[in-house]
């Protein structure tokens, strides 16, 4: 819908800060070369990955547990390395929404115990809370 395109365009390009390299209308622009260094954002595309691995491991705990999908689930994040401690401090709105957490710990170190369930990274480990939501002794038998 080029109409709606170009709305965009003339909302966004009074806000650029580069406003003045930008073309009048959207049809008269370059197509975006993505080849570029400057489109390329290492940070972000850590903190996105480490989110990936994040949600995509809480909801596989959900999946191997037998857990419905809204059973809100707490969580444990346990990292020495302060980045990814931050990323998931900064992000926890989003990680919650996703996974369906109802609550996010941040750790540097913790002591294991059969509470938790966990999955390790290189540079963090996620536990979330079985307590009262998974028999031990049922999950023993079905594993066997």
């Amino acid at each position: 819908m080029p109409f709606i395109t170009e709305e965009i365009w003339q909302t966004l390009r009074p806000l650029a800060k580069d406003k003045k390299d930008w073309p009048e209308f959207l049809d008269q622009a370059a197509w975006p070369d993505f080849k570029k260094e400057s489109h390329k954002n290492p940070q972000a595309q850590q903190a996105m990955d480490i989110l990936q691995r994040a949600v995509s491991s809480a909801r596989d705990f959900r999946t191997r547990l037998g857990l419905p999908p809204t059973q809100p689930l707490e969580a444990l994040f346990v990292s020495q390395d302060a980045r990814v401690r931050g990323v998931v401090e900064e992000f926890q709105g989003p990680m919650k929404a996703l996974a369906k957490l109802s609550e996010i710990k941040i750790e540097k170190s913790f002591k294991r115990s059969s509470a938790w369930l966990g999955n390790a990274f290189a540079d963090f480990e996620i536990f979330i809370k079985i307590e009262g939501l998974v028999d031990p002794a049922k999950e023993r038998v079905r594993i066997a």
